[in-house]
């Protein structure tokens, strides 16, 4: 493993589901132990409540403003803000504004890996 760097907007682009992801690091350039994206999404755009077995997320909102509902739980999150999601917890989100944008950090790295393997690979702008 090594240290590298990315500019704002740099990253392996991919559409999943179809929102666009910015992969920042994935399994390969942290051994597996996190995944970095940044993504702007939409209402009409949010995940179905869905549980991840093997892995943590945390969401950091850059700009917008969501709901989040972990298990019985529910959160908004405005700018600047932050929530972690324990694997084995049903979760999603609503986008409250127009847009939402923000970094999705997965732990370890198989949520973003899953994103490159199965999303369709965007030409960078």
């Amino acid at each position: 493993m090594k240290p590298y760097a990315l500019a704002a907007g740099e990253g392996r682009a991919y559409e999943w589901h179809d929102v666009a992801f910015i992969m920042k690091a994935a399994g390969p350039e942290t051994e597996g132990a996190l995944a970095l994206w940044e993504l702007t999404t939409r209402p009409g755009e949010e995940p179905h409540i869905h549980t991840h077995d093997d892995v943590h997320e945390i969401f950091y909102v850059l700009s917008g403003s969501m709901t989040v509902r972990c298990g019985d739980q529910k959160f908004r999150i405005t700018e600047g803000g932050f929530i972690f999601l324990p694997r084995d917890i049903p979760h999603g989100y609503t986008i409250d504004s127009e847009e939402v944008r923000m970094l999705g950090l997965s732990l370890p790295s198989s949520f973003g890996d899953n994103i490159e393997a199965t999303g369709t690979p965007l030409t960078p702008r």
